[in-house]
């Protein structure tokens, strides 16, 4: 199964844990953060940087990250806004995030006969 390659905004005790989570289901290419220096054991680039590599998404936990990447051209579309996702879809479990994004979620409202949340 062909991962999806993503950077994770933010890099703190709670991405650190979140990608812990999901590193099995995607391949994480490190963590923007324009606040903190690379440790050694993960990539961290700032927001600057992020046009010289190939992504499949950016996974932000916020409205203003998003909004900040969508200023510096990244396309919506490459953006998972996590507290959107879980909200308007009803999903608990991060993991089926990462299984087939639109597979994943097309099967689950399918099933669940659930709608968007307005």
């Amino acid at each position: 199964m062909l991962k999806h390659k993503i950077f994770i905004y933010g890099y703190n005790i709670h991405t650190v844990n979140m990608s812990n989570f999901i590193r099995e289901s995607v391949e994480i290419l490190g963590y923007i953060d324009n606040h903190n220096k690379s440790d050694g054991k993960y990539l961290i680039i700032s927001e600057e940087k992020i046009s010289n590599y190939l992504f499949d998404y950016i996974v932000v936990t916020d409205n203003n990250s998003e909004q900040n990447l969508i200023v510096r051209g990244i396309s919506k579309h490459n953006i998972l806004n996590l507290h959107t996702y879980i909200h308007t879809y009803r999903v608990t479990n991060l993991i089926h995030i990462f299984i087939g994004i639109s597979d994943y979620t097309k099967a689950w409202k399918k099933q669940n006969r659930i709608r968007p949340m307005k």
